[in-house]
């Protein structure tokens, strides 16, 4: 890749889903611009060791899930709201269906932070998406958010989101929501695998 990069055809190396080891291999032969991410209100895992490795080496931090499979807009206040199939993550009881990660869930912290979550939005007159992502540009070391959009109003509105600046009280008010799940969920950043399978190094 650095060979490429030399030879003008590519312009900047980056990596995805690097934990603190797997960045560590990669400093020793090249300093990449970004490592791809999940991260969000509800999943803050990176927090423990890789965004402050991020943060200390400038590496930009690019954040997929910002919605955690739509979580955070509200649509779904009861761990049984969410559609079948799609309550998999570690939020959710092992024993729902197609989960694999073995873990006893944290769904009572997770819906707790959505309901703070829409408490707090209701307040300043906008969406949970809009905060939630406004929460996450926000953050140390976060380069861009990866938002996946279904029509153009949505991506639109999640665009419009860059400027919402949300104040220190608030920030702190979303981190307090988010503390529970942080906790609960570890220093694992895997969303669907337990510790001892998980992808992250």
């Amino acid at each position: 890749m650095q060979s490429l990069r030399d030879a003008g055809k590519i312009r900047y190396l980056a990596v995805s889903n690097f934990g603190p080891r797997d960045m560590e291999d990669q400093l020793r032969i090249g300093l990449p611009v970004s490592n791809q991410l999940p991260f969000n209100l509800v999943m803050r895992a990176i927090e423990y060791e890789i965004l402050p490795q991020c943060t200390e080496h400038e590496i930009g931090v690019l954040c997929y899930s910002p919605l955690q499979h739509g979580l955070l807009t509200g649509k779904f206040r009861t761990p049984d709201d969410m559609p079948e199939g799609r309550a998999r993550s570690r939020h959710f009881s092992c024993t729902r269906p197609l989960t694999r990660h073995g873990e006893p869930g944290c769904e009572q912290q997770t819906f707790a932070a959505i309901d703070r979550l829409c408490e707090i939005s209701a307040g300043l007159g906008r969406t949970p998406s809009d905060v939630a992502i406004a929460w996450l540009l926000a953050q140390p070391g976060v380069s861009s958010v990866l938002v996946g959009v279904r029509s153009p109003g949505q991506a639109r509105a999640n665009a419009a989101t860059a400027d919402l600046q949300l104040d220190e009280a608030t920030l702190a008010a979303l981190n307090e929501a988010g503390e529970p799940v942080k906790q609960a969920l570890g220093r694992n950043p895997d969303m669907w695998e337990g510790e001892q399978k998980s992808r992250y190094r």
